[in-house]
């Protein structure tokens, strides 16, 4: 499978089975800090994982496994998950506008450098937080086809 067929491949997998959000870092004390990291995540039920292991060989990124739910979890964050999201884009569906969204935040991180973060910066973040998790409300809410039941 050639590069562009993978991306698209991957980025279809993770229309359906995948997730864009951010959370709210924090320090090595753990305490909360005021700015947000990017975080996908692509899901698969049973042990057999073939198509996360891809994700991971080209983004990067670390699995986890739920026994309870039998289910692995491949994730990635930060610089990594900007990558895959960049690459991805042009095949979303599904996850286009969150993609779109968190990518703006990401472009307006990367022209901050390693200074501290403004108030007004810390807001716009906030409000990413807050449109990512409108945006998920209102998705779950898309009625079911009934053909498909």
């Amino acid at each position: 499978m050639n590069a562009e067929t993978e991306v698209a491949y991957l980025a279809g997998f993770f229309d359906g089975e995948g997730c864009v959000t951010v959370h709210r870092r924090q320090d090595k004390a753990g305490h909360r800090l005021r700015t947000f990291a990017t975080l996908i995540q692509a899901t698969q039920k049973g042990r057999y994982f073939a198509v996360l292991e891809r994700f991971q060989s080209r983004w990067g990124g670390s699995f986890k496994y739920d026994r309870r739910a039998d289910v692995v979890q491949w994730q990635c964050t930060t610089a990594a998950a900007g990558r895959a999201l960049r690459e991805m884009l042009p095949y979303l569906m599904v996850k286009r506008e969150k993609a779109e969204i968190v990518l703006a935040m990401q472009n307006l991180k990367a022209t901050r450098g390693n200074r501290w973060v403004t108030v007004a910066e810390a807001a716009y973040e906030e409000e990413v937080a807050r449109r990512l998790k409108e945006i998920t409300a209102r998705d779950s809410k898309v009625p079911v086809n009934p053909l498909h039941r």
